[in-house]
């Protein structure tokens, strides 16, 4: 048990490099699609809304953001009340794309907030506090942060706010 936390730490512990990751070319809208459709959690069902798609296809680490959207959708669906669908929102601008996981749940436990980029911080009983820590480190790696917002209403929103123009070209912060 020492050595694999020795390990998981040494891991966690080097950020994540944009050119270590496999990029492609992918129309966002679809890719979220099929991430959620794929997504599976004891009666729950998940909403996607595309307020404005981005114009041009994106340049994506595929595998690691399925791996994070998945995360997201997780926390999401175990934190909503349930039979409440959880909703993707995707929002391309001028300047960049959002892509967020919201819920109707308590909203984000100050301590998560707080600590978000530091691996094994969880409130959960079960977790490993590496969901949130692996998104957050995909969002920076590719120029970008993920936020977490509580909803007006109820609820929690984790949001990945990216910078389009970059991977409209390819080129990688």
């Amino acid at each position: 048990a020492e050595r694999c936390e020795s390990v998981l730490r040494k891991m966690v512990g080097r950020p994540l490099e944009p050119g270590e990751l496999r990029m492609e070319a992918v129309d966002l809208p679809v890719l979220v699609a099929r991430i959620c459709a794929s997504w599976t959690a004891p009666g729950r069902q998940v909403e996607v809304l595309v307020h404005a798609a981005p114009k041009e296809p994106i340049v994506l680490p595929t595998l690691a953001f399925t791996q994070a959207l998945l995360n997201l959708l997780d926390n999401a669906a175990e934190a909503g009340p349930a039979g409440q669908a959880v909703q993707v929102e995707i929002d391309g601008r001028a300047r960049g794309v959002r892509v967020a996981v919201l819920d109707r749940g308590p909203g984000w436990p100050t301590l998560v907030r707080e600590h978000l980029g530091e691996p094994f911080v969880t409130t959960k009983h079960d977790g490993t506090g590496l969901g949130l820590y692996n998104a957050h480190a995909l969002a920076v790696a590719l120029g970008g942060r993920l936020r977490l917002l509580d909803r007006p209403g109820g609820g929690a929103s984790a949001e990945f706010d990216l910078p389009l123009e970059a991977f409209a070209r390819g080129a990688l912060p």
